[in-house]
């Protein structure tokens, strides 16, 4: 390929996400959008409680201060939070 012809493909690959978005096709379409809010709100106030728990866990009224004795806080939140993004892609499935 000649660099005339690279750059037209560049080009090309960079503005065809654009499209999908105007046009409101592939991950841009409004059943999309409503779903990637929803997951969007539940991560953000997931991870809060996560944070929050951890923070009580290590520091509250009877934590320790020690962050390595409550790693596995960070485990059990990955696999639970995977685990409910499944079930909620499920419901959403189904309407």
């Amino acid at each position: 390929m000649n660099c005339a012809t690279e750059n037209k493909v560049i080009a090309l690959i960079l503005k065809y996400p654009s499209m999908e978005k105007l046009l409101e096709e592939g991950d841009y379409t409004r059943q999309r959008k409503a779903k990637s809010r929803l997951v969007s709100t539940f991560s953000v106030c997931y991870w809060l409680v996560v944070t929050a728990v951890f923070l009580l866990y290590t520091f509250g009224p009877l934590g320790n201060g020690q962050a390595r004795y409550s790693w596995f806080i960070w485990a059990i939140a990955g696999v639970l939070y995977a685990a409910v993004l499944a079930v909620l892609r499920l419901i959403g499935n189904n309407k």
